[in-house]
């Protein structure tokens, strides 16, 4: 008997699953339908579907990969189940629904506990799916799913957090960016400070030119008002669903923000970058863009984020130019990844060390070879406020080992 025939014995022994289907080998992996009974909520068992759209009996296609058995199963539900639930992991429009059922690696639980333990955690992670539990608080809360970002921006969640008005209104700062092929890549004015004239520039790059673009634009910052001391805390969880104006106007809507002024400073910096005398719009082959940020409070941290319970979400604007007809905002938006910034308090949380520590005054007594180094790592951990002591002068080898200087 081969391994994987020993699985299939495994599946077809298992009590939770009411069938194990024929294998199909595809592209060297070995494909395997098995139908799992799902303990739905007693007023969804009468319909055969729960409120969240989980089914009585689910289909589930295990992939066996070449590794077998050194590598896991991975297990994906049918094209059409329900996107609007946590622990989906990112995947392309028609394709299988890919769970995260384990917090962990599957090979590391198949090698601990077998193959029944791969199958117990798919159907738990339905049986959660259907009673509307994936979010587990002790765990933290699940970032909003982005399954397609062609652009990415970057800043500091914490600066911008703070930076945040509390008042409803929003903030209008300055981002640097590039452009090619629709794709924005940009990074956020370090201080958040309020730009509220801000308008768009573009120049050409690249050889051929044209072939991509850069500049500066607009970024609007924007978050649900504190109200009596209180913040608006979002505890829905909701898939990423903006692809226009409209639906980011609505996304906003349900997370607190106002949508007639988020609407009306995005069509104020529009008109205001298209109408400035000092710009000449029909070089702005790339099209105009503006990038929105939503600040969401949750009721508990993030996973992965301890001590911080607020979610940003960025996204970007691009307006067709057409210098002929100006008037013409057609607009379309797609969600943005978030990198962080390099900042102190980034790189204390990435050493695991408290960001408040890295605001403590240090003196670094001797700068020779081994006092460089330590400062050096120190630096490393997001440590600064340095002041050093050493009765001698710099070696050129602590500069050479340490590379703290140019050249």
């Amino acid at each position: 008997m081969t391994a994987i025939d020993d699985a299939f014995d495994q599946l077809r022994r298992h009590r939770g699953l009411s069938r194990v289907g024929d294998p199909v080998v595809v592209d060297g992996a070995i494909l395997n339908e098995i139908d799992i009974p799902v303990e739905l909520p007693s007023r969804a068992r009468p319909g055969g579907v729960s409120a969240t759209g989980v089914r009585a009996i689910e289909t589930c296609t295990l992939v066996f990969p070449s590794g077998w058995p050194l590598c896991a199963p991975r297990p994906y539900l049918r094209a059409d189940f329900p996107l609007d639930l946590p622990h989906i992991n990112p995947h392309r429009s028609g394709q299988l629904v890919s769970p995260c059922v384990f917090e962990g690696s599957l090979d590391e639980l198949l090698h601990r506990f077998g193959l029944d333990a791969v199958i117990d955690q798919v159907i738990e992670w339905l049986r959660n799916a259907a009673a509307g539990m994936l979010i587990d608080h002790a765990q933290g809360w699940e970032p909003t799913r982005r399954d397609a970002c062609p652009s990415t921006i970057v800043f500091s969640a914490e600066r911008l957090s703070t930076a945040a008005p509390i008042d409803g209104t929003i903030l209008t700062t300055s981002a640097s960016y590039a452009t090619v092929e629709g794709g924005l890549f940009a990074f956020l004015a370090p201080g958040f400070n309020p730009c509220p004239d801000l308008v768009f520039d573009q120049t050409q790059q690249g050889e051929p030119r044209g072939k991509w673009a850069s500049g500066h634009c607009a970024a609007f910052v924007a978050r649900a008002p504190i109200i009596d001391g209180q913040p608006h805390v979002v505890a829905t969880y909701q898939p990423e669903t903006v692809a226009d104006l409209d639906s980011l106007l609505g996304r906003a809507t349900a997370l607190g923000v106002d949508r007639d002024t988020l609407a009306r400073v995005l069509y104020d910096y529009y008109r205001r970058s298209v109408f400035d005398p000092r710009q000449d719009m029909r070089g702005w082959t790339h099209g105009l863009y503006a990038i929105v940020v939503l600040v969401v409070q949750r009721p508990v941290a993030l996973v992965g984020t301890p001590g911080r319970s607020i979610e940003v979400l960025p996204y970007v604007v691009r307006y067709e130019v057409d210098a002929q007809s100006p008037f013409e905002r057609k607009a379309s938006v797609h969600p943005a990844f978030h990198a962080h910034a390099l900042a102190p308090e980034l790189l204390a949380r990435t050493s695991g060390h408290p960001a408040q520590a890295t605001t403590q005054k240090l003196v670094l007594l001797g700068c020779g070879s081994l006092g460089s180094k330590i400062g050096l790592h120190l630096g490393r951990a997001g440590f600064g406020g340095f002041t050093f002591v050493d009765n001698e002068g710099m070696s050129p080898h602590n500069l050479a080992r340490h590379a703290l200087v140019d050249e």
